[in-house]
């Protein structure tokens, strides 16, 4: 991927997506809440938590552990595109 490559964690409401936020964040990663394109919702009125590429790894680690539901991870291309990733 692209250095400017960033991540989407999906999850089911704004909710869901600010709790994992504030996790990640009191965990030391960057993250932020957005709305994904609508080509990674299909219609629903999910939201999504954005990071960086180079914490992908030990984030996902972290939530593991951390017993916090999230959904599909999708690659966020600077053109706004999106695509399915396997973490």
């Amino acid at each position: 991927m692209s250095p400017l490559t960033t991540y989407l964690i999906m999850c089911k409401n704004q909710t869901a997506a600010l709790r994992l936020a504030e996790y990640l964040s009191g965990q030391g990663f960057y993250a932020s809440v957005m709305r994904p394109p609508a080509e990674s919702t299909k219609g629903s009125c999910s939201f999504a938590v954005k990071v960086a590429e180079r914490q992908l790894i030990q984030l996902l680690a972290s939530l593991k552990d951390s017993g916090l539901k999230y959904g599909k991870v999708y690659a966020y291309f600077p053109d706004g595109s999106t695509q399915l990733t396997n973490a």
